[in-house]
């Protein structure tokens, strides 16, 4: 393209800049399709519709001038995030970019075809953008927590049972086991063998080597006749024994 412009009409001076900015759209486009976009080729794509738009209207070519404006609105929303333009939108940028390219170099760009052409690609375009397509921008990713697990309060504490478990704690085995019957104070307590002691030391103070040999019962003693038997019987012992001597001398 040469520096001087002056002995070009501006229709010609259109077709130079249509020729400009549709290689860049066209290059932008492809990367997306190959998956290389960045922030930075979103931006030039954006500012290349922009300039296309601007030079079809200086030569009065609506149809152009309204598919420019519609790839700038898919290419500003994306570059802010509200849509999401991947290689399945690539057929219809590059398809609006052809039509920009055409109608740059036709004799009769004011013709119904033209017209109806536009008006098919700007409804399109309109979708995308408004995101009708199911291809928003995806949310940031929010980093989760895991949940804590509630702590249960008293009153649930007490109305769930514990789970079961192969060994209960000491607190629970004592809980489970019965309260043992009160024993009664030591003072008041009789030991179960007392009547046999009672028996045993009754029956030693009954034996005899405990209690002392009675006496032999002495008979009364006689007064009168049984006094004068008992010298009697005195005098035949004494006389019997007297003749026993006698007669061993003899």
């Amino acid at each position: 393209m040469t520096d001087d412009l002056s002995g070009f009409s501006m229709l010609e001076l259109f077709r130079l800049e249509a020729e400009s900015q549709t290689e860049i759209l066209s290059a932008g486009i492809l990367s997306i399709e190959q998956m290389e976009s960045s922030p930075q080729t979103i931006e030039s794509l954006m500012r290349a519709a922009h300039s296309l738009k601007g030079a079809a209207r200086i030569v009065n070519l609506d149809p152009a001038v309204r598919v420019a404006h519609a790839l700038e609105d898919v290419f500003i929303a994306a570059g802010e995030g509200r849509i999401v333009v991947t290689a399945g939108d690539t057929d219809l940028l590059l398809t609006s970019v052809d039509f920009l390219s055409g109608i740059a170099v036709t004799e009769d760009a004011g013709e119904a075809t033209w017209l109806g052409r536009a008006n098919k690609l700007v409804a399109d375009l309109n979708t995308l953008v408004a995101g009708e397509s199911g291809k928003q921008a995806p949310a940031a990713p929010v980093a989760t927590v895991p949940p804590v697990a509630p702590t249960p309060s008293s009153a649930e504490a007490g109305s769930t049972p514990p789970a079961a478990t192969d060994s209960a704690p000491p607190s629970d085995l004592a809980a489970e086991k019965p309260s043992p019957s009160p024993v009664p104070a030591k003072a008041d307590v009789q030991p179960t063998h007392e009547p046999a002691n009672s028996a045993a030391r009754n029956s030693a103070e009954a034996s005899p080597s405990a209690i002392p040999a009675a006496k032999p019962t002495q008979p009364p003693a006689n007064t009168g006749s049984n006094t004068d038997i008992d010298d009697e019987e005195r005098v035949v012992r004494v006389s019997a024994g007297s003749l026993s001597r006698l007669v061993g001398l003899a």
